[in-house]
């Protein structure tokens, strides 16, 4: 695990920028994925990395396809490294497949769109916050 300046530093893996947000940035401070993501993390001591496996926006918000997902595994492999012994999270089937496939650990949030009716149960979402609490604290 790294800690600087007391924090633990906790990667944080999106699919790719939704057409909503204003720029390319991995969850945008303006959008509803980021503002859902804040609360889920709201009291957890860490410092979060935001990346995207793809920084590229799909028409119509469509998902990643499998090519693009594997043609962006190198760079991601590179982005990765540059932090070392940092907890990875992935947000979405998106970036848990593009992390399975480089064989990383890491521990699976849903994603936080308000397409997914898995957000509309709170003791769900409770379960997977305590379970995300429980994976950060993780001594490796």
């Amino acid at each position: 695990m790294i800690v600087v300046n007391g924090l633990m530093k906790t990667l944080l893996i999106g699919s790719n920028p939704s057409i909503q947000s204003p720029d390319c940035s991995p969850f945008h401070v303006s959008t509803r994925s980021r503002t859902v993501i804040d609360a889920w993390f709201k009291g957890i001591d860490t410092e979060i990395i935001y990346m995207n496996v793809c920084d590229l926006k799909m028409p119509g918000n469509k998902p990643l396809t499998r090519k693009i997902i594997t043609e962006s595994i190198p760079d991601l492999k590179i982005r990765l490294q540059r932090y070392p012994g940092a907890k990875i999270v992935t947000v979405g089937k998106t970036a848990d497949t593009a992390l399975t496939l480089l064989g990383v650990e890491h521990f699976e949030l849903p994603h936080p769109s308000g397409a997914n009716r898995l957000l509309n149960d709170p003791e769900y979402i409770q379960l997977k916050i305590a379970k995300l609490k429980l994976f950060l604290s993780s001594i490796e």
